[in-house]
C-alpha cells in the first residue's frame, strides 16, 4: 500500500520514509538506502532519511568484513597448499634420487670418469601423444629450482614424443639425482637419457682469497691448469678474477 501510495503521490515524503524502515527491518539495506534517498530528493532537510541512511551504511560495511576475512582465510589457505606441494614434491624428488642406482666410474688414468647412464629411460602411465615439450619445459624448471649451478650443462629437448636429455653433471651423485628427476616426471612421455654422464668434477665453494690458479693447485696439483676450470664456468670469462666468497665453481676432471 505505501508503495502504491508513493507511485501515486511522489511527493509523499513520509511513504518513502516508512518504506524504508520497512525495507530495513527485513534486512533489505540497499532498497531502504533507495527509498531514502527518494524522501532526500524531495526533501533534503528530511533527518530521518539521513539518520537512516547512515545507519544502513554502517550496518552493510561491518556485514562486509567478515566476508573479507573469510576471503583471505581462503586466499592463505591455498598458498599453504602450494607451498606443501612443493616440498612434498622436492622431498619425493630426493627420495628417488637417493634410492637410483649410479653406473660405475671410468678408472683410466688421465681421462675424466665419465658414466653413462641407462640406454633409455621411459615414463608410463599417461596416454600415448602426451606433450613432450611440456614435459621438457617442466623438467627444466625442477633442475633449475634445485641447482642451476650443477644442471646448467644439461640440455633438454623434444622431439616426436620424446624428451631427450644430453650433456654432463659433475658428480655420480648429481647423475643420480638427474635420474631420479626424470623418473619423477609425469605426461607419460619417453625421456632418453642416453647421452647424459658425469664428468668426474666437483662443486667448489669459493673462500676468501680464492683464485683460479690457487683452486686448480689444489685439485689438479698444478695452478697452470685453471684455463680447465674458466672453461667449465662460461660466467667467469668476463672476469676470471671476480671470484665472490661463497660463489660455486664447477671444477672438471678431478681424478678419484
Amino acid at each position: 500500500m505505501l508503495r502504491t501510495a508513493a507511485n501515486a503521490r511522489p511527493d509523499m515524503v513520509e511513504a518513502w520514509v516508512e518504506m524504508g524502515r520497512i525495507h530495513a527491518q527485513m534486512g533489505e539495506h540497499g532498497r531502504a538506502v533507495k527509498c531514502w534517498k527518494r524522501a532526500l530528493a524531495i526533501d533534503p532537510s528530511n533527518t530521518a532519511s539521513k539518520a537512516g541512511i547512515a545507519r544502513a551504511n554502517r550496518i552493510r560495511v561491518s556485514s562486509r568484513k567478515p566476508r573479507v576475512f573469510a576471503r583471505a582465510l581462503v586466499i592463505l589457505a591455498g598458498c599453504l597448499l602450494v607451498i606443501l606441494a612443493v616440498v612434498w614434491l622436492r622431498g619425493s624428488i630426493a627420495r628417488r634420487s637417493a634410492r637410483a642406482p649410479i653406473a660405475p666410474k671410468s678408472t683410466a688414468p688421465g681421462m675424466p670418469a665419465v658414466t653413462s647412464a641407462p640406454a633409455a629411460s621411459a615414463v608410463t602411465g599417461a596416454p600415448d601423444g602426451a606433450d613432450a615439450s611440456a614435459v621438457a619445459t617442466s623438467m627444466r624448471g625442477v633442475l633449475d629450482a634445485l641447482d642451476p649451478a650443477v644442471f646448467r650443462g644439461i640440455t633438454i629437448t623434444a622431439s616426436r614424443g620424446i624428451v631427450k636429455v644430453s650433456g654432463a653433471v659433475p658428480s655420480d651423485s648429481d647423475l643420480a639425482a638427474l635420474r631420479g628427476v626424470a623418473a619423477a616426471m609425469l605426461g607419460g612421455v619417453r625421456i632418453d637419457l642416453s647421452a647424459v654422464g658425469s664428468e668426474g668434477a666437483v662443486l667448489h665453494t669459493v673462500h676468501k682469497g680464492d683464485t683460479l690458479w690457487l683452486i686448480a693447485q689444489r685439485y689438479y696439483g698444478d695452478g697452470r691448469r685453471w684455463p680447465e676450470i674458466l672453461r667449465r664456468n662460461p660466467a667467469l670469462k668476463s672476469d676470471p678474477n671476480g671470484l665472490r666468497v661463497g660463489d660455486e665453481v664447477v671444477v672438471p676432471n678431478v681424478a678419484r
